[in-house]
């Protein structure tokens, strides 16, 4: 999902060198790329001639002598879509810099793609720039920090300002609207290398207000958090949610208005019925079928599940192996029994000591062994059985748990909208049907309309321009009599 994200931060004297060591991780920077992050691009423009080719030397510069308490330098952070590639990435960001930066302001860039906490990339652009505006007047680095002269630029610093109402004093009102105006201009371009890319995501930079949605925003997020796993769970999962939200909301007046005239709601959305009672049963058959896609998708029940089955199968395992051991230890003591028959002399001698038989020996010994086996595997089956029993009740419990959780993460996000959509539909069928019902009345209530056919009988209404028809005369042709034709009787020799 493409983040809507751009903010502007102001960078004091001091701090510009270090800060544009931070982005292009350089020095003690460059320890972040051996943590896994990636630095994907880095540019810098419009650098005086004794920067050019050494960003770092401007920086230094701005920080020597921009005037005490100044801004060292301006910086746009801006997150980009992970939809495109990275090379879609470069460009996206050259076209924002020369459209919002051009050849007025000096600027260097990078790409930073560390890992999300979902696992995915987390792309996202920092763009600094100098507010000093550029101009034709070539100036050493003293001089270019210095106060601009507006009499003589030659013998002052470079301009300062950005926007377009660079220099003048704006109010906190009107700064934040360029903030805004600026997040909007971004939108369209991020917007617009989406569409040209083929990818369906788009971003929007409006508030959760001015876009109708009925949400909170979310907190930044300390580093330290994003360590704590439950922490960072728990607002993926409302991270999740938010956005199935979102979905939800889209989706539902497709939904509805697609059912209207489906047959698995056929006569759901009659004229004439209560849309509360629409909304009320629409609202209900779509949290069953929510609930049982969630259910299905549940991480947590998928391995209670998978965790209940592994315990029955070793169970079963363990019952057939006390089996198999029971049945060999049955045989065992056949086999005995039947010796001991065939040799009771033997027999007799072995059991009063007179002469041990190595055979009946061999043999006995085998029943104690497949005893002492059966025995083992037997409390082992009965462990395996209660681990059963526990992973199963577990599922259980995790299931009912889930159920809940997903039925009231159902009503808390999804339950309003579907049931505000289907009775506004509803509503707008019945509207629809008293309108078609009142044009029916008016159309029953006119006056029947007939045709004055005797316009039709005056020969000069349709006279055209061509010679007059004798009526009388054509109608005398037609009443003369035409004799029949005789009946032929065959030719005549």
């Amino acid at each position: 999902m493409a983040i809507a994200r751009l903010s502007m931060k102001a960078g004091m004297k001091g701090r510009g060198a270090d800060h544009a060591a931070y982005i292009a991780r350089e020095g003690r920077f460059a320890n972040r790329l051996e943590q896994g992050e990636k630095l994907e691009a880095t540019e810098s423009g419009n650098m005086p001639a004794w920067a050019t080719g050494n960003p770092q030397d401007f920086w230094l510069a701005a920080d020597a002598y921009e005037r005490k308490n100044g801004t060292a330098y301006r910086e746009m952070e801006i997150a980009l879509p992970r939809e495109l590639s990275p090379e879609q990435r470069r460009q996206l960001v050259r076209d924002w810099v020369s459209q919002e930066l051009g050849t007025a302001h000096t600027y260097q860039w990078a790409v930073h793609v560390p890992r999300a906490a979902d696992g995915g990339e987390q792309p996202h652009a920092h763009i600094m720039f100098s507010e000093r505006r550029c101009d034709s007047v070539a100036r050493d680095p003293e001089q270019y920090f210095k106060r601009y002269n507006s009499k003589a630029p030659e013998n002052g610093g470079a301009k300062k300002g950005y926007g377009a109402f660079a220099g003048q004093t704006r109010t906190a009102v009107e700064r934040r609207q360029e903030l805004v105006d600026l997040r909007e201009r971004w939108a369209v371009m991020c917007n617009s290398h989406l569409e040209k890319a083929e990818q369906p995501a788009r971003i929007d930079m409006r508030s959760y207000a001015d876009q109708g949605v009925d949400s909170v925003p979310e907190r930044k997020m300390l580093p330290s958090e994003w360590r704590d796993s439950e922490i960072r769970q728990g607002m993926l999962v409302q991270r999740a949610d938010k956005q199935l939200a979102g979905e939800v909301r889209e989706e539902t007046q497709v939904l509805l208005t697609r059912h209207v005239y489906h047959k698995e709601y056929n006569g759901l959305f009659k004229a004439g019925r209560s849309p509360s009672e629409t909304g009320f049963y629409f609202a209900k058959q779509y949290r069953e079928q929510y609930l049982r896609t969630q259910m299905g998708k549940s991480a947590r029940l998928t391995e209670s599940k998978a965790t209940a089955d592994a315990a029955l199968s070793a169970s079963n395992h363990a019952e057939e192996a006390v089996q198999r051991i029971r049945e060999m230890g049955i045989a065992a003591q056949s086999t005995v029994k039947d010796w001991r028959e065939d040799h009771k002399i033997k027999a007799w001698m072995h059991d009063k000591g007179l002469n041990e038989d190595p055979e009946l020996l061999h043999l006995e010994s085998t029943v104690h062994r497949l005893y002492n086996e059966y025995q083992a595997l037997k409390d082992d089956a009965a462990e395996k059985k209660e681990s059963y029993r526990k992973a199963k009740e577990s599922a259980k419990t995790a299931r009912c748990e889930e159920h809940k959780a997903i039925t009231e993460r159902f009503d808390n996000y999804f339950y309003h909208s579907v049931l505000v959509g289907s009775a506004q539909i509803q509503q707008e069928i019945n509207q629809q049907a008293v309108q078609e019902a009142e044009r029916k009345r008016r159309l029953a209530a006119q006056p029947e309309q007939t045709i004055d056919m005797s316009l039709f009988e005056d020969k000069n209404t349709l006279n055209f321009g061509g010679p007059d028809i004798d009526s009388s005369a054509e109608q005398k042709k037609s009443e003369q009599h035409t004799p029949p034709r005789p009946k032929s009787r065959g030719m005549g020799m």
